[in-house]
């Protein structure tokens, strides 16, 4: 559930950024919006590896949560975003409040998937084709629910429900996940 919401939050921005840009800030170009669109996989790319050597300190449940937390703060951050009249400022925040989700993104998925071969030693490979097609059906799910919320809701208050729709799944997830993952080398 974790990835499935993760995911589809990296995906469901494509729907409707553009079109909010275009309409309020009309100076941004396309690669304005194809910055905020590519930090969020560049800063996953960056910091899975990090995360990868770090999570032995820190547990990988452990790590879990602190990409939910982190993923549920950047995601209400990034609606904020839509409150500035100010291009550099809804540019800026918007670019750190992605970053910061590519980040958290990254901590929940290296996590994810070193958990799996712990845990289900004797059908490691059918699990992790479960993380997989979450994470396929959130790239499918992620810009059609994306664009249903952003024309029931608008650009700030999407914002708003993607944070609980992460906060609800995410932290639903945590809590499903055994402590004893934390100890395991």
């Amino acid at each position: 559930m974790c990835t499935l919401a993760g995911n589809s939050l990296y995906m469901n921005v494509c729907a409707f950024l553009p079109q909010f840009v275009a309409q309020n800030f009309p100076h941004m170009t396309g690669l304005d919006v194809g910055i905020l669109m590519s930090i969020y996989p560049l800063a996953y790319l960056v910091t899975a590896p990090l995360i990868g050597d770090k999570m032995k300190f820190i547990g990988r449940k452990n790590t879990i949560l602190i990409g939910v937390i982190i993923i549920t703060l950047s995601t209400f951050m990034f609606g904020l975003g839509g409150y500035c009249t100010n291009v550099y400022a809804f540019f800026a925040i918007s670019f750190v409040a992605r970053m910061i989700q590519g980040i958290a993104e990254s901590m929940m998925n290296v996590a994810i998937y070193s958990i799996v071969p712990i845990e289900f030693t004797q059908s490691q490979e059918r699990y992790l084709g479960f993380i997989a097609m979450a994470e396929g059906v959130a790239c499918a799910f992620g810009p059609l629910l994306g664009s249903i919320v952003y024309g029931w809701l608008g650009y700030i208050y999407t914002f708003y429900f993607f944070t609980a729709y992460i906060a609800l799944f995410g932290f639903g997830s945590v809590f499903m996940i055994p402590a004893r993952v934390n100890r395991m080398a």
